[in-house]
């Protein structure tokens, strides 16, 4: 039914304003799930059609844990409109906040509780995980200038501790396994008031390509090529709705490395269990147009590029 929706609003003659009429009008009587959200996005071209889009069903999203899949769809400039206009905390990225920039107003509460929380979970996860952050003209309460030469200060996750005014920038990461995934359900509940009903096998795992290197894009073309050149059913992976809209989830990109390693005569295995040199290895051995394309002589630079972004 939704399909059919989508395909009547996406085909109407009607101009962007009048769509975006109708589907504030029918938004009050609509639950909608992330990637429904992703698919809306891609009625219009306009971006600002886009972010009004996400503004009308935010609040009728079932899965606030795969928000990311929206979110993703935003270059930074529309991105920081949608915090201004929806609040910092409103659409902090609770349960994925994996490769987020931030640019935080000190002076401005709802962006100082968006940095306490970055530290939150810097603390719990790893403080290597904050990193490209800089203090520019903070100063703190006795009007003293604040600086992070040394790194950001675990006081910060107190909002009382933290500039009051200036400008604070960073960005976040955190691995699999650094994961604190019960820190952030609990995050999400305390200051979202949002239900956590859910297990970590609930959360599309994703990541957008616009954060990855140019190795990983290559990557991901030739394992098409190379799947359409074996005649394996590996290409099946780029034919997932959100791979054609540009995302990588990592669920998806984990379980056809499976299909690709079966081609690499490695059998299937878990990611974890296949090495770098095993990755190079069974690349070199596709022995394939696409293969020798990918990797350029590269003595499995590229290759080895991949597993480290992931």
């Amino acid at each position: 039914a939704f399909d059919k929706f989508l395909t009547h609003v996406h085909a109407s003659k009607l101009d962007d304003n009048s769509k975006l009429n109708v589907l504030r009008r029918v938004s009050v009587s609509m639950l909608v799930c992330a990637r429904q959200m992703r698919e809306m996005l891609d009625v219009w071209e306009d971006e600002k059609f886009r972010e009004h889009c996400v503004l009308l069903f935010c609040f009728r999203s079932i899965d606030r844990q795969n928000e990311k899949l929206v979110l993703s769809r935003f270059g930074q400039n529309s991105l920081e409109n949608l915090r201004q206009r929806l609040g910092f905390v409103t659409i902090f990225p609770f349960i994925q906040p994996e490769r987020s920039c931030w640019q935080l107003d000190m002076s401005k509460n709802d962006q100082r509780v968006a940095a306490s929380l970055l530290v939150k979970l810097m603390i719990a996860e790893g403080v290597e995980n904050l990193y490209d952050f800089k203090a520019v003209k903070c100063f703190d309460k006795q009007g003293f200038q604040v600086d992070v030469y040394t790194g950001v200060p675990t006081a910060w996750a107190d909002t009382k501790a933290l500039p009051i005014s200036g400008t604070f920038f960073a960005k976040y990461k955190c691995s699999p396994e650094r994961r604190k995934f019960a820190l952030r359900k609990e995050l999400l509940q305390k200051f979202d008031n949002w239900s956590v009903q859910m297990k970590e096998q609930d959360v599309a795992w994703s990541s957008n390509l616009r954060d990855a290197g140019e190795e990983v894009v290559d990557f991901l073309l030739f394992v098409s090529r190379t799947a359409v050149e074996k005649s394996q059913g590996v290409h099946g992976a780029l034919r997932d709705p959100s791979a054609r809209l540009g995302l990588a989830p990592v669920g998806l990109f984990y379980a056809h490395l499976d299909k690709l390693f079966s081609l690499f005569q490695l059998g299937t295995a878990e990611l974890d269990e296949i090495s770098k040199r095993e990755m190079v290895s069974g690349v070199a051995k596709l022995n394939s147009k696409s293969a020798a394309k990918f990797d350029g002589g590269s003595s499995g630079q590229r290759v080895e590029a991949v597993p480290a972004w992931v």
